[in-house]
């Protein structure tokens, strides 16, 4: 790439990497995990930065190679990912086996799900994905049955709101 296209890429760019690194948390749910996203996003641009079109929407452009990546990365860990989530200060831990025979749970869902808040997303997983019941759910993660129902109505809502988008 010419020299000048080198400062066309950096000034189109630049300026949206604190927007990046805020999705990319959301998404990894570790700051480090999401810096190397970024990282990734940014080489990815450079790399095809002769199919953008100067003056669109750079942000939108970054934001969907950013999402890509962290699909393409899903989809290589599903096999043997150590699901966590945390609820009420306890860390929950289980393997992520529904990935490997569920294919009606597509993409957009498995990122939707990871990106609600936790003590919503085990509530999710624990019961539509696990099929735990509700009375089982409330034993597991030590809280009042009627608690357990009410989170998982505003989990389902909240999802409901990321898969619309």
């Amino acid at each position: 790439m010419p020299g000048n296209n080198n400062s066309v890429f950096l000034k189109e760019t630049v300026r949206y990497r604190e927007y990046l690194l805020k999705c990319a948390i959301k998404l990894t749910k570790n700051r480090d995990d999401a810096e190397d996203l970024v990282q990734e996003t940014y080489i990815r641009a450079y790399r095809f930065f002769s199919s953008y079109q100067v003056g669109s929407n750079c942000k939108s452009w970054l934001f969907k190679i950013m999402k890509n990546l962290f699909l393409n990365y899903l989809r290589k860990k599903r096999k043997y990912e150590l699901l966590t989530a945390r609820f009420d200060d306890h860390e929950y831990m289980f393997y992520n086996e529904w990935n490997n025979h569920d294919n009606s749970i597509g993409d957009k869902a498995i990122l939707a799900i990871n990106m609600i808040n936790d003590k919503y997303r085990i509530l999710i997983i624990l019961f539509h994905l696990e099929n735990y019941s509700l009375k089982d759910i409330s034993e597991y993660l030590n809280c009042p049955l009627g608690t357990v129902k009410s989170r998982l109505h505003r989990a389902r809502a909240e999802l409901r709101d990321m898969l619309v988008k």
